[in-house]
């Protein structure tokens, strides 16, 4: 995180977030909050509710505007998140219209993984210091949600989800680590999984509308983040069950956004470091993030559109 942040007299506002409501149900079978997904191969036997996750009803929560900032947020090995902006010298090729427009479909999906690395790759290596950096995932969202579709707001298999609008954490110590080991190529297992070195998690997220008004996303300051905010739950996709943090509500978090977020500005944020192994909770390098209602949005605001890529870091100690 960034340490000189404080320091300024950040423009905030208020938007109405929904957090994971602490809840005694969470004790009973499966005996963990959990999702399962349409695609789950390996769900909890003998589980009929798709979850039983609770959430709380919206809550006033103060986010402070980077608009005006973002050269204290530029992103670099000792930071969890910050801004990349890709416009003026450091412009790279323009974003495909297949990425934008085109229907999702594996030929979409191809282009994305293509044209994000081209920027992102060369990036993560130089700032983090990595000798090699693999991307493993992309997705696309669109904040919409259609009628008979599942809890992403499309139907299953879907390529393309709905925004989140619950904070959480995408990976937790144990679960990054395991989908470091599913994801990765068992060449690069073999040489990087090592004590030796070390292997972080990084995201991009970009923007594919001209402006983001609708459900912008917001990130809290993890050193605002007490451990007993957060609530391990596992999510059944595919056939891989991953394990993540979500964040229950505290007045002490410190929430940062960026308005009128334009598609040349992505955030970059970390959500798992091996170097945390070992560490208390409380010393931990991921970032909690979470969409939100933008009370500011006009009212024919276009839905928004976004571009989230996953990338594994990997480097020597």
């Amino acid at each position: 995180m960034h340490p000189n942040l404080d320091d300024y007299d950040l423009p905030a506002n208020i938007a109405a977030i929904s957090y994971i409501l602490p809840s005694e149900a969470y004790s009973q079978y499966p005996g963990h909050p959990y999702e399962v997904c349409p695609d789950a191969v390996y769900p909890p036997k003998n589980v009929t509710a798709i979850t039983n996750l609770e959430f709380t009803p919206p809550i006033a929560t103060q986010l402070h505007d980077l608009r005006g900032y973002e050269d204290l947020v530029e992103f670099d090995e000792d930071t969890v998140f910050g801004l990349l902006k890709t416009g003026g010298a450091n412009r790279r090729r323009n974003m495909p219209d297949v990425i934008r427009d085109a229907p999702e479909g594996p030929d979409r999906t191809q282009e994305a993984k293509e044209w994000i690395s081209e920027i992102m790759i060369p990036f993560l290596t130089e700032s983090m210091g990595a000798e090699k950096v693999f991307c493993y995932n992309v997705a696309f969202r669109h904040n919409v949600r259609e009628p008979g579709s599942d809890l992403n707001g499309y139907p299953c298999g879907s390529t393309t989800q709905s925004a989140t609008l619950n904070p959480h954490a995408d990976h937790t110590t144990e679960g990054g680590l395991r989908r470091i080991r599913y994801e990765l190529p068992h060449s690069d297992l073999k040489k990087y999984d090592s004590p030796s070195c070390r292997l972080r998690v990084v995201n991009a997220w970009v923007p594919l509308v001209d402006t983001v008004q609708d459900a912008p996303l917001a990130f809290c300051d993890p050193r605002s983040v007490d451990p007993k905010d957060l609530i391990l739950s596992k999510r059944y996709t595919g056939a891989y069950t991953g394990e993540l943090w979500y964040l229950a509500h505290n007045p002490d978090q410190k929430w940062y956004w960026l308005s009128e977020q334009k598609p040349d500005e992505i955030f970059v944020f970390q959500t798992f470091d091996t170097k945390n192994e070992k560490r208390r909770l409380s010393d931990r390098k991921f970032v909690a993030h979470s969409a939100f209602i933008n009370p500011k949005a006009p009212t024919n605001a276009p839905p928004r559109r976004s571009l989230e890529a996953r990338f594994i870091v990997m480097s020597k100690r």
